[in-house]
């Protein structure tokens, strides 16, 4: 293409751009941060979703500030689903800190979110309902399920991310919307709040807190990478920065990956345009029954709300300007809380022999294809690799099961049984639909070795803090966007990218045996593998230095004192 051809193209889409940018949301009178009313001192209010993967660093949060500030009062609002996890986790706290001890990395054994027999102290976090559909409900009525969710990265998966990204945006019902904002705005009323810690998948509530003239921050499971590129300067969201979902490798440096990224930019902007006016569409019926102002998710990012975020200095894309707004905590999450000391079964399990952990995160579900590829990927490695165990975690879509009863759990204990039976057998490979502990405190474990996930933000911050190489088989959204970044970074791989989202035996298990291939296994000195392994351990001593859930407490803490 001609460099006359070319400066037009870009001149055209820096125009886009600034339309799309300039914009304004549904409903854009919304009080500023300088506008606010003072509330109660030190009185903090956490809305979040309900899921474990999306809520994880709310809730890490808000053990920290029940734990390490106890002059604070810390509210919790969210769907009732989330209510025992808050609870157990808030009684955690305060046995810890009224016996002056705090969360030691070998005594963990219990997952925070078992809401199984608490412990004796009084609750330290008191909970809200919140009303209407849950985030987990309407996600799942919006998408019929994770499958919905997946689609393919680049140009090929454009009609799929916009589908995807329409459903998120436009997800719950009017009734739900009025539900979720007006209970929102009655607790912030009963509470008087002098901060409130937003979600900002939790619209409606955001939207009140909003409306409310409260001041407000911001607490993002994801990394700096994924919003900083589109404030940087000179339009370089399209020459160097590639488009959320991509699959585009950072930097980019071929005038075709540059190309291909202006294009996708395209696309998606005008999709972006289309979730705008269904948003403004909706705005008036809201408006009628309450609801003041109806912003959409996309206009979610507001400059002048302070946006924590655990990101770990370093690891992420090399940005030329990072806003003023943006807090770097490193990795937030429940690391070491559990409620009563001993051995977990599962860290026991893990002490036997080098483990590589197999978790693609809370929301994802195996249907029957993917349950049996990576049952053949997994056979496969360990037939490769002798010495080395898996600890799979299988999270099972619905149908998979068809048993409706109480027998459905035997059903499928019996499924997951029949996977892998040699190296189940021969004890090489453990298969669980859920962990009985914490992730990261897992991932601390010398004996883990390797983790293959989904690219979740939270998965990738706890494999981050753990030192622990990542594979990556990423199935929608940014998670193509943490897969090419632990290739930027040198601290794992993205698999069978050509067939993404899908993923075969062959190439996944040749990526285990890549990233376990040391320079004593016959390997070149210096093999990729030990490469991954010394970038890994030094962004794990980087976190090691602080612990991210209690900066970020002492943050909001900072921001809640009027």
């Amino acid at each position: 293409m001609a460099p006359r051809a070319n400066a037009v193209l870009v001149a055209v889409l820096a125009v886009l751009l600034g339309i799309w940018w300039s914009m304004p949301s549904a409903s854009s009178d919304v009080a500023p941060q300088n506008d606010i009313v003072p509330g109660r001192n030190k009185t903090i209010l956490i809305f979040s979703s309900d899921m474990q993967g999306t809520s994880s660093a709310h809730v890490a949060v808000a053990f920290a500030l029940a734990q390490k500030h106890p002059d604070v009062s810390v509210h919790y609002a969210s769907s009732p689903a989330l209510a025992p996890r808050i609870a157990y986790i808030s009684a955690i706290a305060a046995n810890s800190s009224s016996s002056g001890r705090s969360s030691d990395h070998s005594s963990a054994t219990k997952d925070a979110n078992n809401s199984g027999a608490s412990p004796s102290p009084p609750s330290r976090i008191s909970f809200h309902t919140l009303s209407g559909a849950s985030y987990r409900d309407s996600v799942y009525a919006a998408t019929g399920g994770s499958e919905g969710l997946v689609h393919a990265p680049g140009l090929r998966g454009t009609d799929g991310f916009c589908r995807c990204l329409m459903s998120v945006a436009d997800m719950w019902s009017e009734d739900d919307h009025v539900a979720q904002y007006k209970s929102a705005r009655a607790v912030i009323e009963a509470l008087d709040p002098s901060l409130i810690v937003l979600d900002v998948l939790m619209g409606p509530a955001a939207a009140a807190a909003r409306d409310a003239r409260r001041k407000r921050a911001v607490v993002s499971p994801s990394t700096i990478s994924s919003y900083a590129p589109s404030v940087q300067p000179g339009h370089a969201m399209l020459w160097k920065y590639p488009f959320m979902a991509s699959g585009l490798s950072y930097p980019m440096r071929s005038p075709s990956a540059i190309f291909t990224n202006i294009a996708l930019t395209a696309k998606m902007i005008a999709c972006i345009v289309r979730i705008r006016s269904l948003t403004a569409e909706k705005a008036p019926a809201l408006q009628a029954r309450g609801v003041e102002s109806v912003p959409d998710l996309i206009s979610s990012y507001d400059p002048a709300v302070p946006w924590i975020t655990q990101t770990l200095p370093g690891a992420h894309v090399d940005l030329l300007n990072i806003p003023d707004n943006f807090f770097f905590t490193g990795p937030i999450n429940l690391e070491g809380v559990a409620a009563t000391a001993g051995l977990d079964p599962f860290i026991e399990w893990v002490r036997r022999a080098p483990t590589v952990l197999v978790n693609m995160g809370s929301m994802y579900e195996f249907k029957e294809p993917q349950l049996r590829t990576m049952a053949a990927a997994i056979d496969k490695f360990i037939g490769d690799v002798p010495g080395v165990q898996i600890l799979w975690k299988a999270k099972l879509a619905e149908d998979i099961v068809a048993e409706r009863g109480p027998g459905r759990r035997d059903s499928i204990a019996g499924l997951l049984a029949k996977l892998c039976p040699q190296g189940q057998e021969d004890g090489r490979v453990k298969i669980t639909e859920w962990l009985d502990i914490e992730p990261p405190t897992l991932l601390r474990e010398k004996q883990l070795v390797a983790c293959v996930h989904h690219g979740g933000a939270g998965g990738f911050s706890d494999a981050l803090s753990a030192g622990v190489p990542q594979i990556i088989i990423p199935q929608w959204t940014d998670l193509y966007d943490y897969a090419t970044l632990v290739e930027y970074l040198g601290i794992g791989l993205w698999p069978c990218r050509g067939i993404s989202p899908s993923w075969e035996a062959e190439c996944l298990s040749s990526a285990l045996v890549e990233v376990l291939t040391t320079k004593g296994d016959g390997g070149e000195a210096g093999s990729r593998g030990d490469i991954m392994r010394v970038n890994a351990a030094r962004f794990r001593d980087q976190a090691s230095m602080n612990v991210g859930r209690d900066i970020a407490a002492g943050e909001i803490v900072r921001l809640a004192s009027t």
